[in-house]
């Protein structure tokens, strides 16, 4: 462990934190402490970012659940959940699912809404001849942003569609990033017109 909170390891003989108040620095805590569980984020996963702006007012589930977390962590399991939203006044979460879209109003007291966003280019197949996907994560936008694959060796391109062996591209596919309710469309294009990406 390196990125101590101030005056921290306090303890001898101890098990860390990380406090959420700190920017997630370490703390230390006894062993007997019990705390929530942290899970780690691979590239590639979907993400769940928080609409605060907005309510769910249609649903298709409910379910009972004691903490907001309980809500999202069941919506970021569950493959058909693209929003979540948790009522804090009366312990419910509401799900929304693919292909579905939401009817949303202004939030009310109580109400936390997430809106599961997922990585297109590994699900459409975007990279070509086992190219590898450049899609990082913008904590900005809240988004994933599309950028050039990783190519084998012999290969180059923005989707790895041409062979350098032979410089004749291979047919690449047009992606769309629509609202994450509904399928995201693939069309196919001649090979020798450029491939447009839009998020």
């Amino acid at each position: 462990f390196v990125s101590w909170a101030g005056s921290e390891p306090a303890l001898s003989s101890y098990c860390v934190k990380a406090d959420t108040n700190d920017e997630f620095k370490w703390v230390t805590e006894p062993c007997s402490t019990s705390l929530p569980y942290m899970c780690e984020i691979t590239e590639g996963q979907c993400r769940l970012r928080d609409k605060q702006d907005m309510a769910i007012t249609s649903s298709l589930l409910s379910q009972a659940t004691n903490t907001p977390h309980s809500c999202t962590r069941s919506c970021f399991l569950d493959s058909n959940c693209f929003w979540a939203m948790y009522n804090t006044i009366f312990y419910y979460c509401d799900f929304v699912n693919s292909g579905t879209t939401p009817t949303l109003g202004p939030v009310t007291f109580g109400e936390e809404v997430y809106e599961k966003v997922c990585p297109v280019c590994r699900q459409n197949g975007f990279c070509l001849h086992d190219g590898k996907c450049n899609e990082p994560y913008n904590f900005t936008t809240d988004s994933f942003d599309i950028g050039p694959c990783f190519c084998q060796p012999g290969y180059t391109g923005e989707q790895c569609e041409t062979d350098m062996s032979t410089d004749e591209p291979t047919t690449t596919t047009e992606i769309t990033t629509q609202d994450p309710t509904t399928p995201t469309e693939m069309t196919t294009q001649d090979p020798a017109t450029t491939t447009e990406v839009t998020t």
